[in-house]
Parts: C-alpha cells; structure tokens; sequence
C-alpha cells in the first residue's frame, strides 16, 4: 500500500456564479492544515428484528451526507480576496495603483459561495468541494508568529478523489506580527500582545426529504463579530468595561512596497475583561470586544491595499 506525506498540499477557490455549481480554481493557497471530507452518517434500520442469533443490526442506511470542515491558510496581502469576499459578503475596490479593496459585512443570506479543491499532499490526488459557504473565520496573531487565516466550511457536496491538476500559487508574502502598528481604540493607542478577530456567520445545513445533500447554508441567529486581544493590563479598558463604552478602532499593517492591511471595528463595546493575578511577573489582561451595527458601519472592515487592480487575484 502507497504511503503518501501532507507536504505538497494545496487549496484552490474559485467564486460560483450559482451556488452548487463547480467553477474553475484559480485562486491557490499553501495550505497550513485542512479537515475537509466528505462523510456520510450511517446508521442501523430502527426495526426490532435483528440477527436472530446476536441482536445486531442486519442492515443500515445512510441518513444524510456532510460534506465541508476546516482549513487554515497564511493571511497574505495578495491573493486573500476570494476567502474574504466569501467569509464577509462586500467588498469595493478604488485607487489607481496601488488599490485599495475594502471588505465589509454584506448580508449573511447572500454570501457569495467557493469552489474548494484540496490537493492531497503527495498523493497526486484532490477533491473539490462545490457550495462552499463560510460560515465562520478568524484572523489569528502572535508574537512572533505569521497571521492565520482559519474558517469552517458547509459544502454542499464533493467529487471523488482523482488526480491533482497543477496550482499555481500567488506571493508568498505574509502578514507578519512586526508589520503591526498599534491597536487604537476609543483614542488611546494599546500594544497587543496577540489578537484573533472572530466572525460567526452562524450558517446551518438545511436538510430536506429528497437528498441527502444540503440545502444553501443559511443563518439561524444574530451574526456575530468579536475581537479579542491580550495587551498588559490597562485599568482604562476595565474601566471602559463597566461603563459600556462604545467606540471605533483600528489596527494597520504595514508589509513591503504598497502591501498594507487595516482592519477596522465600529461601534465596538469591551463585553468581557479578564485579568487574573497569577504571576510575579507582568499581569496580561485579556480584552474581548464586541463589534455593533449603526445602521450605516456593520461594526466591521477590513482593507486590503496592494498593487492588484482586482479584487480576486492570485
């Protein structure tokens, strides 16, 4: 039996037109890790006439099919374009070189759907992933570390595993934690010591009598956004915390040549403030916020500035 590695894998989105309906991948990405499958659910026939020698079942069926997961790519300052576009809904390009392509929260009923096809390591093999629906992402941040970009998908179904076709990958050229400037926040500058900014779109699977493939993700509850940092302790932020203030923030990074990124939040208030005293040393606070709607500010952007005239770009 072939013994195959994870090195070598890949993942390619193309942008639907109609949801459920496979496009072209031109969009590739060196994989950190990926848990997409596709499974069934199997289950024993629900009768009372089993084996007449064991009791076990004599017969199953399948209930329904799952087809998705998780993946986890680098956040570049190029090439991120389709995934955002997917994960938040808007997106709107201006400039003349460099551009400057600004992503915001559009409606969660009309996400734009991916194409996903995996490359299996060194297996020679992929599967591609059709109706994929982002139902959550998070942008991740360490000291020391390159940002993540992590999302779970709801696909409505996959392929069979066959041979890979050739990726050809975009830049890499990551966001980097010293390419952070500092975090602002209510007119007071904060050094972060990680961050990871979290969108729920809060999609569910529709199942149906019929299929045992999934209906087009929709949302089932309030769609939320939350960012939350570490930063060492600030008694103004618990202080902001019990006062429920609200207030809009920003974070900007700055990479090589026209590469920049700044993500935004709006009407944010702190929900949640946590500082034990654990240590001798340097005590960490952990500052969660939650992003609001005003009507006009969906509590969220992200700007992307680089040297691509479109969006999509690999």
């Amino acid at each position: 039996m072939a013994t195959y590695l994870g090195r070598g894998t890949g993942l390619g989105f193309g942008k639907e037109s109609a949801w459920g309906t496979a496009v072209a991948r031109a969009n590739w990405h060196e994989a950190v890790s990926t848990q997409m499958a596709d499974k069934l659910t199997v289950v024993p026939r629900p009768h009372l006439v089993p084996s007449a020698t064991s009791a076990m079942a004599k017969a199953t069926h399948v209930s329904n099919r799952e087809s998705g997961g998780s993946l986890e790519v680098l956040m570049r300052y190029r090439g991120m374009g389709l995934p955002l576009e997917a994960a938040m809904g808007t997106v709107a390009t201006t400039g003349t070189g460099p551009y400057v392509h600004t992503f915001t929260l559009g409606d969660p009923r009309t996400l734009p759907s991916l194409t996903t096809e995996v490359i299996r390591g060194t297996s020679g093999n992929s599967e591609v992933f059709e109706g994929c629906s982002l139902s959550r992402f998070i942008l991740a941040l360490a000291t020391g570390d390159i940002m993540r970009f992590r999302t779970d998908v709801i696909a409505e179904t996959a392929s069979a595993r066959g041979s890979a076709g050739s990726p050809t990958y975009g830049d890499d050229v990551p966001v980097l934690y010293d390419h952070a400037g500092q975090f602002a926040w209510n007119s007071v500058n904060y050094d972060l010591v990680s961050m990871e900014l979290t969108v729920d779109n809060r999609l569910a699977r529709r199942a149906y009598i019929g299929s045992r493939l999934t209906k087009q993700a929709r949302p089932t509850d309030i769609r939320e956004a939350v960012l939350r940092v570490t930063i060492e302790v600030e008694d103004a932020l618990y202080a902001a915390h019990l006062a429920q203030t609200a207030s809009d923030g920003a974070i900007t990074f700055t990479g090589q040549g026209n590469d920049a990124m700044t993500i935004s939040i709006q009407n944010a208030i702190i929900r949640s403030v946590s500082d034990p005293i654990t240590v001798h040393g340097i005590i960490q606070q952990t500052v969660e916020f939650l992003l609001l709607s005003d009507g006009s500010n969906e509590g969220l952007s992200i700007a992307v500035t680089n040297d691509d005239a479109t969006y999509s770009a690999n």
